[in-house]
């Protein structure tokens, strides 16, 4: 099994723009902190002129569109104020709320108090009027998408009042298998809520129905013609014998239980040499607790013990390790000459140690 996470960002309100349609559909406009060049500054500038002066001949259809432009490139409080003012004036009231909200947040980061105050006073008055649209989907289709104005309807709307702006718009429910489904709906200039419900929507019409097979020809006799028998199906010889390869695991585990072996008998005898070699040695030395000189000869025999003792302990060691790993490989060499299984198996051992002694741990997994 495979965990995945992902994590999500917030964004303030402030940091998202709105398309003119509905204000729940969302866009990312530049942060002000993106350096501008002095040519996209000079084409801001231009724009905002024009815009500015032919707001000033009330000719707002084509004043908004170089306010929003001009914005875009050089975003600035001034500009989105006067954008705010514009859509207003042009009857687009959502679309200006939005802008009115957005104006008072760069003002306040600008620090022009008189911006701010102003922008959210002109917000606080349009919320009071601007319309709202109510989309409701009682039965959900699968892989239903609802669309107003071409653009998506996030189903996590469902069921809100969101600000629209007035006139005409189409509401639209797609999904694979059914019939669309197309509804228009008038937004007057006043406040209230508007619902719209969206059906449930139709599976789309089978295909053309299948002709009937004809009846077989018939031969002069007038007895049907009785079709060739089919082929007989040609079965595979089954599969030769092949004869077993060389197992590599079986004789590997073999030639290392063999070492282990070895190292298995070795560590008895160097172990009981060892105690002879120490008895020996102490008989050339003082009796305990004062047992504090020893004879040349005690000591070259306690010597002795010492190095027998590390072979006997090396005896030990290599004969667990060799009979252990050779006892898994001899059985997966076993378990690989005597089945087709398809799994894939493993198997470990390592030695551990500490003062107390040493060990072997291990494991399979088949």
């Amino acid at each position: 099994m495979t965990l995945q996470f992902s994590l999500n960002v917030f964004r303030p309100f402030w940091l998202v723009r709105c398309v003119p349609a509905v204000s729940v559909i969302l866009c990312a406009f530049p942060s002000a902190a993106d350096e501008v060049s002095p040519e996209n500054r000079a084409a801001a500038e231009v724009l905002f002129r024009d815009a500015k002066a032919l707001a000033d001949k009330e000719q707002y259809e084509q004043a908004c569109p170089k306010f929003q432009e001009s914005h875009r490139i050089d975003p600035k409080p001034g500009t989105i104020l006067n954008l705010a003012v514009c859509h207003e004036k042009q009857g687009k009231v959502a679309t200006a709320w939005l802008d009115y909200l957005e104006a008072a947040s760069f003002a306040a980061r600008a620090g022009q108090k008189d911006r701010e105050a102003f922008a959210k006073e002109q917000a606080a008055k349009l919320d009071k009027t601007v319309p709202r649209l109510i989309v409701r989907v009682p039965v959900t289709t699968p892989g239903i998408i609802v669309k107003l104005d071409a653009a998506v309807v996030s189903d996590g709307v469902w069921g809100s009042a969101t600000p629209v702006n007035p006139g005409e718009h189409t509401i639209e429910a797609l999904a694979p298998g059914y019939k669309a489904w197309t509804s228009g709906v008038k937004i007057e200039n006043k406040p209230g809520n508007i619902e719209v419900i969206v059906p449930k929507l139709e599976l789309e019409s089978a295909g053309p129905p299948v002709d009937k097979p004809k009846d077989p020809p018939k031969d002069n006799v007038g007895s049907n013609v009785v079709p060739p028998p089919n082929p007989p199906l040609k079965v595979p010889p089954p599969d030769k014998p092949t004869a077993p390869g060389f197992n590599k695991p079986l004789w590997i585990g073999v030639g290392l239980g063999a070492v282990g072996l070895a190292g298995m008998i070795l560590g008895p005898v160097y172990g009981v040499k060892t105690l002879d070699l120490r008895d020996a040695g102490n008989a050339e030395c003082g009796p305990p607790p004062g047992a504090t000189f020893c004879t040349k000869k005690g000591l070259e025999l306690h010597a002795q013990a010492a190095e027998t003792a590390s072979i006997s302990t090396a005896g030990f060691i290599v004969g667990g390790v060799g009979l252990g790993a050779g006892a898994v490989l001899i059985f997966l060499g076993l378990r690989q000459a005597n089945t087709k299984s398809q799994t894939p198996t493993k198997a470990w051992i390592l030695p551990h140690g500490d003062r107390t002694g040493v060990g072997l741990s291990g494991g399979m997994s088949f």
